[in-house]
């Protein structure tokens, strides 16, 4: 369980896998969260809802030292957007996103426009992902091999914007990516409010969207660790 906390910018990180304590997973559930839990049908899709609501509420919890886990529920919004209960006046909010045995979440406090992308870096998609490139996209980006990075920033910003894909992925043409200390991070041509951050470690990248008034510093050096132990276990 990786977690990571800005006090001053009022948001959390945090990343989780399945082999966190199924226990304590299910004890972490709201009411509300157990009785949907025990209707849901099959092992998969069972584990992909356990951890990504824990890594929800490990998120939330990192801003509210007050609330334990089972007094945080994570519903859907009207789009399926993820949103966060309490039984407290403060409101919280929440992007997800998991891929196999992981699941990251990001809370903020301070704004809802924020969104989560989590994805394998895989080359076999990415020649689908070409097609919702525009032409400066493939001219500039994809001859470094960025396509995931697309892919994700895209995704994260459809999130952050609670519009889904519907909107078409090409509309949120990337402008700007630049490399600096193990982070990708980027601009949007048309979304010029937001910005993105993105980290590629053991076969995973990671996007996190947020407005340009928000500063994160990333640390990579224990999403690394985090990642490094995932491969233990795993091997």
């Amino acid at each position: 369980m990786f977690k990571e906390v800005n006090e001053k910018l009022n948001t959390c990180i945090a990343i989780c896998s399945q082999f966190v304590d199924a226990r304590s997973m299910k004890e972490s559930l709201s009411e509300k969260e157990n009785i949907h839990f025990l209707n849901l049908h099959g092992k998969i899709k069972k584990k992909e809802f356990l951890i990504g609501r824990y890594s929800a509420k490990c998120a939330v919890s990192g801003l509210a030292d007050n609330l334990s886990m089972n007094e945080i529920t994570v519903r859907n919004g009207f789009s399926g957007e993820p949103l966060i209960d309490t039984n407290g006046e403060q409101q919280y909010y929440i992007s997800i996103s998991h891929k196999g045995n992981v699941s990251v979440s990001i809370a903020s406090n301070l704004t809802e426009f924020l969104g989560i992308d989590l994805e394998y870096d895989d080359k076999n998609r990415f020649e689908a992902i070409e097609l919702i490139c525009s032409e400066k996209e493939k001219i500039k980006f994809l001859p470094y091999g960025l396509h995931i990075i697309l892919w994700t920033a895209k995704e994260a910003l459809s999130k952050a914007l609670k519009t889904g894909l519907i909107e078409g992925l090409r509309k949120y043409e990337i402008e700007s990516i630049r490399l600096e200390n193990d982070v990708w991070y980027g601009t949007y041509s048309y979304f010029k409010q937001f910005k993105f951050q993105t980290i590629v470690l053991y076969g995973y990248v990671v996007t996190i969207v947020l407005p340009t008034f928000i500063d994160i510093n990333i640390d990579t050096k224990s999403i690394k660790q985090f990642f490094e132990s995932l491969e233990d276990i795993e091997n």
